[in-house]
Order: structure tokens, then C-alpha cells, then sequence
């Protein structure tokens, strides 16, 4: 997969999962936690719809995309495991 590609899907993962959790967890966490996470989830989802958009000026040299790469994969993976963990605590 192209890296510029997997990057911005990556942006579009944890900007819809922070949304989504934002969104179910309304009513049970507090407003300055809401407010983050509702905040940044957006963020994240419209940075990375905009750059699967214009993908065509992102394609830098694979050597560029190295540690920021694997520290957005990094945060998808630990995104889901806190939102799992708040739905087994929520519904479990």
C-alpha cells in the first residue's frame, strides 16, 4: 500500500473513532474530556479526508514517511484499545 495513502487512512480511522466515542460516551464522562475528544476526532477525520482528496501532492520518497508512519499506526491501534476498554466498561 502506498504510504501517503495508509497515513491518511490512518487520520480518517482515529478521527472517526474519536467522533464516534465522543458521541456514545456523551453522557458519561466529563465535559473537558468530552470536549477534547470531540474536538480532536473531527480534526483528525477532515485532515485525513483531506489528504486521501489530494493525494497527488503527497507522494513524497518512502524514506519520508518512516517514524511518522509508524507512530500514526501506533496511535490507531492504541485509539481502539482505549475505546474498547471504555465500552467494556460502559456495557460489560
Amino acid at each position: 500500500m502506498d504510504p501517503a495513502r495508509l497515513e491518511s487512512l490512518c487520520f480518517v480511522y482515529v478521527g472517526a473513532l474519536f467522533t464516534g466515542a465522543a458521541v456514545l460516551f456523551t453522557w458519561t464522562q466529563s465535559d473537558l474530556s468530552w470536549l477534547a475528544i470531540f474536538g480532536t476526532g473531527p480534526l483528525f477525520l477532515v485532515a485525513g479526508l483531506y489528504r486521501l482528496r489530494n493525494l497527488d501532492r503527497l507522494r513524497n520518497p518512502p524514506t519520508e514517511f518512516g517514524a511518522r508512519l509508524y507512530s500514526l499506526v501506533a496511535l490507531s491501534a492504541l485509539a481502539t484499545v482505549v475505546v474498547a476498554f471504555q465500552l467494556y466498561a460502559h456495557f460489560g
